[in-house]
């Protein structure tokens, strides 16, 4: 799979600007055969940020994001907190080194390959089954593991309180949880149900929802979320279901952009109340 990467440059050679002062962006696409293509793209700063002090701690917050959103890394000699945040939002890579393009462009095509390589692992490695209740321990554990990952990057939308333990036991008794297992490892969890579970939201007919899905924060940015997904449509199909429904929390930006790649459109913004807002989703499978 090809993939782009951004640079903030003032020659096309070397890394020399500012993020949010750079006038031009060199963009390398690296095709599926290594191929390497390369363009210059003029960018300027929103309506209504010029003329703030660089200096200022969220002098490039407002910064136009759009000829970065087909990008997967952004490399520039300082991008700063606000804008990393920003990029990360929209799953970019924010990678703030200086030298030549041609030196950051390999060590990031490196570090692709190594992921591709572990990205390679056949379908038989991995199994989605439902959990049986000895295992409610180690899903346990894993939506801990999420949970404090999420916390650390600024999303709240699980807190101490949920996952709690006795919804988990409750959704294996149902039969209504499955797990993503690696060679004998639950690396995943979900729960694919018929209603929303939320007070007040509107009944679903002939639809399924996926609830508390989660991948151990050691195995993400592996491809293993989308092959979960993926199953559950799957097992949902087998049912004579051909709809698919969630709720996630609209600061959960990083769960947003992986389920609309995965097909899923915004429906309706919910309020929860002491839950805060989330976005409900749908995808026709």
């Amino acid at each position: 799979m090809s993939y782009k990467i951004a640079f903030a440059s003032s020659d096309g050679i070397h890394i020399d600007r500012h993020l949010g002062e750079a006038k031009t962006l060199t963009i390398l696409t690296i095709g599926e055969t290594k191929s390497v293509t390369t363009e210059v793209l003029t960018t300027t700063l929103a309506p209504g940020s010029g003329g703030r002090d660089a200096s200022h701690p969220h002098a490039h917050a407002h910064v136009n994001l759009a000829p970065l959103l087909d990008c997967e890394f952004v490399v520039a000699q300082k991008i700063g907190r606000e804008m990393s945040k920003a990029l990360l939002r929209n799953n970019i890579s924010a990678i703030e080194q200086t030298g030549s393009i041609e030196e950051a462009a390999t060590g990031i095509i490196k570090f692709k390959e190594t992921q591709e390589r572990r990205r390679h692992i056949s379908r038989d490695d991995l199994v989605v089954e439902k959990a049986h209740p000895h295992e409610l321990n180690q899903i346990s554990a894993i939506y801990v593991r999420a949970r404090v990952r999420m916390n650390e990057n600024g999303i709240y939308q699980w807190d101490e309180r949920y996952p709690f333990e006795e919804i988990t036991r409750a959704d294996i008794s149902n039969g209504k949880l499955y797990i993503l297992k690696l060679n004998d490892r639950i690396i995943g969890a979900a729960t694919l149900n018929d209603s929303l579970e939320f007070p007040d939201a509107t009944e679903l007919e002939q639809v399924y929802v996926i609830h508390r899905f989660c991948i151990d924060p050691d195995f993400q940015k592996r491809g293993f979320a989308r092959r979960f997904l993926f199953s559950l449509f799957e097992i949902a199909q087998r049912e004579g279901i051909h709809e698919i429904h969630l709720a996630v929390a609209e600061q959960n930006f990083i769960a947003i952009s992986s389920y609309r790649k995965a097909g899923f459109r915004n429906l309706e913004r919910m309020d929860t109340g002491g839950f805060g807002y989330f976005l409900h989703m749908a995808r026709k499978i």
